[in-house]
């Protein structure tokens, strides 16, 4: 009963830190579009809504490289979404802001690759969990760093199904975490006399 809950539970707690992380990126995309809308057309502030929105898109690209294990090329791909996305959002705005109505015929030629791009982002990312199920039969999204923290007896790591991160990530990961107890490895200190 105790083995059934603490899988629901890994199971829970991944995934709500999964969702948190696509949060704050949705979070970030909506204070950027934010700015687009409000200093650009409301205000005026050009230089300032295209740094606003340069800053999300940096945070948010910042926070895939921390938050998932990709390869260059995934990350690559990755970040070109991120930002081709809020820059033809942005440069629509801009053209919105300084020409109105006369700029629709090249607003509509930007709009599409936003949204296709949003779009993209999305899906890359939902495929970038690496959603596998655990030897425990556990559905896990193995290259969300968060869910390594959850992986205290290291089972995730010798298993068939954590090949999702290289033996240099999980190397490094085992070697940034703090040295576990000897109550929890089952093991004695080094220190101890060995008794019966």
């Amino acid at each position: 009963l105790l083995a059934r809950y603490a899988l629901q539970y890994q199971c829970f707690d991944a995934f709500s830190r999964l969702a948190m992380s696509f949060g704050t990126h949705q979070l970030l995309f909506a204070l950027a579009h934010f700015c687009m809308g409000y200093l650009q057309i409301q205000e005026g502030a050009h230089l300032a809504s295209w740094s606003a929105v340069c800053i999300m898109s940096c945070v948010s690209a910042m926070m895939m490289h921390v938050d998932f294990s990709l390869t260059r090329s995934e990350q690559l791909v990755e970040t070109l979404l991120v930002f081709t996305g809020l820059i033809s959002g942005t440069v629509s705005v801009h053209l919105w802001s300084l020409e109105g109505v006369k700029a629709q015929e090249r607003i509509s030629s930007f709009l599409p690759v936003a949204y296709f791009a949003h779009f993209s982002w999305l899906l890359c990312s939902l495929r970038a969990c690496g959603l596998k199920e655990t030897p425990s039969g556990a559905v896990l999204p193995l290259k969300f760093r968060a869910v390594l923290y959850l992986d205290v007896f290291g089972w995730l790591s010798r298993s068939p199904f954590g090949a999702a991160l290289s033996e240099d990530e999980v190397a490094a990961h085992a070697s940034a975490a703090p040295p576990s107890s000897s109550c929890c490895t089952g093991r004695r200190p080094s220190g101890s006399a060995g008794g019966g």
